[in-house]
């Protein structure tokens, strides 16, 4: 699907058309109830927004740029929100932080987070550092949190899904254990080499290039494997994190 791209009133009125095309009058409530579970804002509220009947504010504005953005719809008005702190932007859309948390972990003002969020200013000095490292410390949990909210966004028909990226079929239970089997030596066979990269016989430009290689959309490869493999390395595991993620 191509992107579109506009001012915020744009981006409303093209969303609510879009969910009406796909459920028509009498069926957009359950799209909007979809959309309420995936951003924790009401259904009655997101129809208000869509009928542009008024415009959020503050994190709620945020959510609603980064729901358009990702179903499509490129607004404007965060153009100026520099690639390296992307991730600050998407942090609060998908309820990592709120704004008030943010401004306590980062000791800034509640505007000062709004206004990096919004790309109006950038941090600087010691603040620049303090901001990307915590967009790096929450890069694998983002990426884990993006591509569910990506997957149910697709599930109502608002997102396409990817060239590749579907869900694998369901394997009969009677070849469990040969899947088991084979994903066993496809480990084994991988780990040997997945040490050397990560060593320093490679280079960071090597590994950036396997991420690249990788890469599919917002996501890569080498993230979505990590997260699998945690969910593997223990039921305890598997409970915990499968939480965070259904």
């Amino acid at each position: 699907m191509k992107e579109v791209k506009g001012p915020l009133a744009e981006g409303l009125k093209w969303l609510g058309d879009k969910i009406r095309s796909l459920s028509g009058e009498s069926g957009t409530s359950a799209i909007l109830l979809g959309l309420a579970d995936i951003t924790a804002i009401r259904g009655e509220t997101l129809a208000d927004w869509f009928n542009t009947i008024y415009t959020p504010k503050g994190e709620n504005l945020i959510k609603l740029f980064f729901l358009l953005e990702t179903c499509g719809f490129s607004p404007v008005e965060i153009e100026k929100v520099k690639i390296e702190f992307k991730d600050l932007y998407k942090i609060i859309a998908l309820d990592m932080y709120t704004i008030d948390s943010l401004s306590e972990k980062l000791s800034v003002s509640r505007d000062t987070v709004l206004r990096w969020a919004f790309g109006k200013i950038v941090p600087i000095t010691d603040r620049r550092t303090g901001v990307l490292s915590l967009i790096q410390e929450s890069h694998n949990e983002l990426e884990t949190l993006r591509a569910a909210y990506d997957e149910k966004l697709v599930s109502l028909g608002l997102k396409e899904r990817k060239t590749g990226d579907t869900h694998p079929s369901i394997i009969p239970k009677d070849e469990h254990p040969a899947s088991i089997e084979k994903l066993g030596r496809m480990i084994k066979e991988m780990l040997p080499l997945a040490k050397q990269v990560s060593s320093d016989q490679f280079t960071a430009e090597d590994r950036k290039l396997l991420r690249d290689l990788t890469r599919e959309g917002h996501s890569n490869g080498v993230f979505e494997l990590s997260n699998v493999l945690n969910l593997l390395c223990g039921e305890r595991a598997h409970k915990e994190i499968g939480k965070k993620t259904s």
